[in-house]
């Protein structure tokens, strides 16, 4: 934004005239078609759309991008005529960025029946008293399908057909697909495909998850002992059912995993524990998979639905890096997802390797249960403190406020949004955390801020890790009470534990590796092959339009979907690739 700053705030009468004005003007450019809408934009300007136009999730940044992009999707786009609705236009000023803005929540319709959206403005505050103001960012949302395109999902059907199967027969014929194929096939039953699957069966659209443990929630349930979430409960409810309001602020595993249980069970999702995908490959006459799966004992059925949505997460397939001599090494070998309690080493020396997360929790576990811990750093790592820290980072989600108007106001968060946010938040944790950041460099722990100054939260949206937030580990560590060693001080393993580039050599029972994850384009190509792997691509970090790389939107691969990340993200974001798929069906998208 380059325009002169606003010295005092706008009257609410000029902020809602400005912002209708700009509105008429968009309306006009839509709906004539032949517009160039990037002319009501600033140079640094962009757009977000979330199916509302492009029935896909695209930001277009600066005035070439928004003008290129808005004509692709305008000359696609048939669902005219588009009008915004004033009268439920809310205006107020804000200087929360580089320039007051006039942000203004407005509602518009698509016309033929095709749905409502709701849309996000933000004026240069220092242009309301142009002809048309200037936008520096706008948000446009599928909101709502309209009720007369999709069947009723608050039919009750009668239980009581005396002489006929009753409600426990019809659900088991239902999650047996003895008669029938699932129209979507979800892969993994964490948050993300609960989450599909329940915006699924609200547009009555036919799931069935396979998850590859025996219990629902066991993908929580089983991690270490001492596992509790990061940020609040109430920024993490699962779509449609949300937590009860007399929950702990922070959720164990074990509770998070029963409720997992019961949530399949309250809505009647359609789940298959202990069963894992073995391969599959697309039909392209017939539009469909072949699935192949395989159950607990070992018996294969096969299945063809016409999406596959993979949901096993951004924590897919272990990495154990190759490190000289663990061949060698005597002692027990584990990768952190194997890890459970710390119980067991009471007494032992435990090298664990990596100071992410993961890594800092068990190793803050492992010393609570009274072993001798010492971390292997192999890289720097953002470090940040839970209080205050982090809470600003989720300050848009409180106690008391509406989690579905949260939910909206982020997704206003576009990259060139998330990226100064970052900037802004990181340097202020920075001064909140300075002593702490000291002291750890104290005793040889290496930190960073992330690249281009953005902090922990960049880094988990563009690569899932390198980041630890501070619940006690590391005071720990600048008290010596967990020691550190740098992997480039690291001659190799021997039978007894390390060696020292100096010759020295310390003692170790067991090495648990907590060195995150193998990209998903690998669990691509072990359950689809090569072809497929190489023709999606990337999955995760950010594409060119500074979106997530083919996560909630369709990839190259027809009818191939991929849906991971918080709970927050899988709330929010499982209800546009539902509705895409329930387009898909309905054929408002065509196949590819």
């Amino acid at each position: 934004m380059t325009q002169p700053a606003v010295e005092a705030e706008i009257d609410r009468p000029t902020m809602i005239n400005a912002a209708q004005r700009w509105l008429h003007a968009f309306q006009s450019v839509v709906n004539a078609g032949d517009g160039r809408v990037s002319d009501l934009f600033c140079s640094d300007g962009w757009w977000r759309d979330i199916l509302a136009f492009t029935w896909t999730i695209v930001t277009f940044t600066g005035k070439e991008r928004i003008d290129v992009g808005s004509s692709d999707a305008l000359a696609q786009w048939t669902l005219k005529p588009f009008r915004c609705e004033m009268g439920e236009l809310t205006c107020q000023f804000s200087t929360n960025y580089a320039e007051p803005t006039i942000q203004a929540s407005f509602t518009f319709g698509l016309g033929e029946g095709r749905g409502r959206g709701r849309g996000l403005l933000r004026l240069l505050a220092s242009t309301t008293d142009s002809e048309i103001p200037t936008a520096w960012a706008l948000l446009t949302v599928l909101e709502d399908i309209d009720p007369q395109e999709r069947r009723p999902s608050s039919a009750r059907p009668d239980a009581r057909i005396f002489g006929g199967p009753n409600w426990l027969d019809r659900r088991e014929r239902a999650r047996s697909y003895v008669h029938h194929d699932p129209t979507v096939l979800i892969v993994g039953g964490g948050q993300a495909g609960l989450s599909v699957a329940a915006r699924l069966k609200d547009l009555e659209i036919d799931a069935l998850i396979i998850d590859r443990h025996e219990r629902i929630g066991d993908n929580w349930r089983t991690r270490y002992h001492a596992l509790e979430l990061h940020n609040e409960t109430w920024a993490n409810h699962l779509p449609l059912v949300p937590f009860p309001d007399f929950w702990p602020t922070y959720l164990s595993k074990d509770k998070l995993a029963n409720w997992f249980e019961s949530y399949v069970e309250t809505l009647e999702l359609n789940y298959w524990p202990a069963t894992t995908l073995q391969s599959g490959e697309f039909d392209t006459g017939e539009h469909r998979w072949l699935a192949q799966l395989q159950g607990a004992d070992g018996a294969t059925r096969e299945i063809r639905p016409r999406h596959i949505v993979m949901a096993t997460g951004v924590s897919g397939i272990p990495y154990l890096p190759d490190m000289r001599g663990l061949d060698e090494f005597a002692g027990q070998v584990l990768h952190s997802t194997s890890y459970t309690t710390g119980n067991l080493y009471a007494g032992k020396d435990v090298l664990v390797v990596g100071t992410g997360s993961s890594g800092h929790d068990i190793a803050h576990d492992l010393y609570a249960a009274g072993a001798n811990v010492t971390l292997m750093q192999r890289g720097s790592t953002s470090v940040v403190s839970l209080y205050p820290s982090v809470q600003m980072w989720s300050a848009i989600y409180q106690k008391d406020k509406d989690t579905d108007e949260s939910d909206f106001l982020s997704l206003s968060s576009a990259y060139p949004l998330m990226v100064q946010s970052a900037q802004k938040l990181t340097k202020i944790a920075n001064e909140y955390d300075k002593e702490l950041i000291d002291g750890l460099h104290a005793v040889g722990f290496r930190t960073d801020v992330g690249d281009d100054a953005t902090g922990w939260q960049m880094k988990y949206f563009r690569r899932g890790g390198g980041y630890y937030i501070n619940v006690g580990c590391s005071e720990l560590i600048v008290d010596g009470k967990i020691a550190v060693v740098q992997y480039d001080d690291i001659a190799g393993f021997e039978r007894d534990g390390l060696r020292f580039i100096d010759g020295t050599t310390e003692h170790f029972d067991a090495c648990i590796f907590a060195t995150g994850y193998r990209d998903q384009q690998a669990g691509v190509r072990a359950h689809f092959g090569d072809a497929v792997a190489e023709k999606v691509g990337s999955i995760w970090g950010f594409d060119e339009n500074g979106e997530t790389k083919n996560i909630w939107k369709p990839t190259p691969q027809e009818s191939l979907w991929f849906a991971m990340g918080s709970l927050t993200a899988c709330r929010i974001y499982s209800k546009f690739l539902a509705r895409q798929i329930w387009a898909a069906e309905t054929g408002l998208l065509p196949h590819g």
